[in-house]
């Protein structure tokens, strides 16, 4: 999907021809696509991919205009089957605890 938010035409979006054979998990020991060749040197995941041509192709931006924002991008990009949430409403003091370190102050909190 960056490939075509970000308007490029010079990347091939096919299947690898030998996909699901044994060359292809001897060539490609995680066995999975999406992954992108430059070279004959895959890159494989959609998050490492999508980072890479973010810094190559960085205009247009497909991220935010702040790290928090980036962090929010990045976090539906690594959970694509978690549904939207509505925003958190803003906090009065920024806070930088991370979930670990509440969670364990307050472990009763967790219903899961």
């Amino acid at each position: 999907m960056q490939i075509y938010a970000k308007g490029l035409t010079d990347i091939a979006i096919e299947q690898p021809s030998t996909y699901g054979t044994l060359k292809f998990y001897q060539d490609h020991p995680i066995g999975r696509i999406p992954l992108l060749e430059i070279d004959g040197e895959a890159i494989p995941e959609s998050a490492v991919i999508a980072e890479y041509l973010e810094e190559i192709y960085p205009e247009p931006s497909l991220l935010g205009a702040t790290p928090r924002e980036n962090a929010h991008i990045r976090t539906r990009v690594r959970s694509p089957s978690s549904p939207p949430r509505p925003p958190s409403p803003p906090a009065t003091k920024p806070s930088s605890r991370c979930w670990a370190a509440s969670w364990r102050a307050a472990p009763r909190r967790w219903t899961g």
